[in-house]
């Protein structure tokens, strides 16, 4: 079998979830794809969760919760 070389696109995806106790939610909703990080972060951040110590994010109440994920979109 032979690697076969892509060229790929950096996305940063936001993703928010809410749940009835201060536990993390089960399932998570995309709030937005975004050119770097930092967008991504000020994403969650408008949206009215801090940045915790773990390096997630988390509401005031912790109801609702969130992280940033990396992915890679293969250019055709």
């Amino acid at each position: 079998m032979t690697f076969k070389i892509v060229q790929c696109e950096v996305r940063w995806i936001a993703y928010v979830g809410h749940s009835g106790t201060e536990l993390p939610p089960s399932n998570y909703k995309s709030i937005g794809e975004f050119e770097d990080e930092g967008d991504a972060c000020r994403a969650l951040a408008e949206s009215g969760l801090t940045r915790t110590q773990y390096d997630s994010w988390r509401s005031p109440a912790g109801y609702q919760h969130g992280y940033v994920q990396r992915t890679l979109k293969e250019l055709k």
